[in-house]
């Protein structure tokens, strides 16, 4: 069920075209030095009962946080302006599939930018529920 769920997150990420090289969960992901990117995650959290009885539907719920990094010194607006793009492909009502499993995006939001080991880094959370069978 998370497999799909991360899948189909992430394939949305990808039909986004955000033209930033991208690091991926475990995935050995060694950004350049100098050159924007970013990094994928998943944040599942709790699941609740959609419905009683040993078949029935669970409500997943999570967060898929898109890290952005740009060089230090250079300014914010290229980074916002990614950023903005990345909000408006995750709009609320989105609803990425994979292989049969559909996830809704319920809301999108950028954190604050800060300097993270040299890097201008601004987080994109994408709060996403999907209904999987039990």
């Amino acid at each position: 069920m998370y497999s799909k769920i991360y899948s189909a997150l992430v394939q949305h990420y990808i039909s986004g075209g955000f033209g930033l090289p991208t690091g991926y969960e475990n995935d050995g992901f060694e950004p350049n030095v100098g050159t924007p990117y970013a990094a994928v995650y998943n944040l599942p959290a709790d699941s609740y009962q959609n419905t009683v009885g040993e078949i029935g539907r669970d409500e997943r719920v999570g967060i898929l946080q898109i890290s952005i990094f740009y060089p230090v010194g250079k300014g914010r607006g290229n980074a916002l302006a990614m950023a903005d793009q990345i909000l408006t492909h995750f709009k609320a009502g989105s609803t990425p599939e994979y292989s049969g499993q559909t996830v809704t995006v319920q809301s999108s939001t950028i954190s604050p930018g800060r300097v993270v080991d040299g890097w201008y880094q601004l987080d994109i959370s994408a709060a996403w529920t999907a209904t999987t069978l039990r």
